[in-house]
C-alpha cells in the first residue's frame, strides 16, 4: 500500500529547482527592454504610415538566396521555392516589385493577381509538402493547366 500512496503523491519542486528553472528560461531584463522598445518603435512607424526597413539578417538571407539561384546551388524543388520566396520577401519589403512581376513596364491588375497566385501556389507547395520534394512538385503540377 505504501507504494501506491507514493505514486499518487504530487512531486513538488524545491525552491532551488524553481529558481534554476526560472534562470534557464528567462530573458535578461535589458534584452527584454530592448525588444519592447523595438516593438513600440515598429508599431509607431507602422501606425504613422512609415514602411519599416528590413533587418540586416534579411539582407544576408536575400544575398544567400540570390547567390544560390544564380550559381545553381539549389538542388531540390523545395530549396528553389524557399530561395524564390526569400528573394520576393526581401524585394517587396524594400518597396520593389515582386519577382513574379515583369521587371519593367506598366503593371495592370491581372498581372498583380497572377503574381499573387504564383506566390500563393509556391507557399502552398512549401507548407503542405511536409519536406517532401515530390509532394511539392505534385502540388504545383496539379495547379497548372494547359493553355491552348
Amino acid at each position: 500500500m505504501a507504494e501506491n500512496e507514493n505514486m499518487n503523491e504530487e512531486i513538488v519542486p524545491t525552491p532551488e529547482e524553481v529558481l534554476q528553472d526560472l534562470q534557464q528560461n528567462s530573458v535578461p531584463k535589458e534584452e527584454a527592454e530592448a525588444w519592447k522598445q523595438k516593438y513600440f518603435k515598429l508599431f509607431r512607424d507602422v501606425a504613422n504610415g512609415n514602411r519599416p526597413e528590413p533587418e540586416a539578417d534579411h539582407e544576408a538571407d536575400f544575398n544567400a538566396a540570390v547567390k544560390a539561384i544564380a550559381q545553381k546551388e539549389v538542388h531540390t524543388p523545395l530549396e528553389h521555392i524557399d530561395a524564390l520566396l526569400t528573394v520576393d520577401d526581401y524585394e517587396t519589403e524594400k518597396g520593389h516589385r515582386s519577382i513574379f512581376l515583369p521587371s519593367q513596364g506598366d503593371i495592370d491588375e491581372s498581372m498583380i493577381r497572377s503574381a499573387e497566385r504564383v506566390r500563393a501556389l509556391l507557399e502552398k507547395a512549401r507548407d503542405q509538402s511536409e519536406g517532401s520534394n515530390e509532394v511539392a512538385v505534385a502540388i504545383i503540377g496539379n495547379a497548372l493547366r494547359d493553355v491552348k
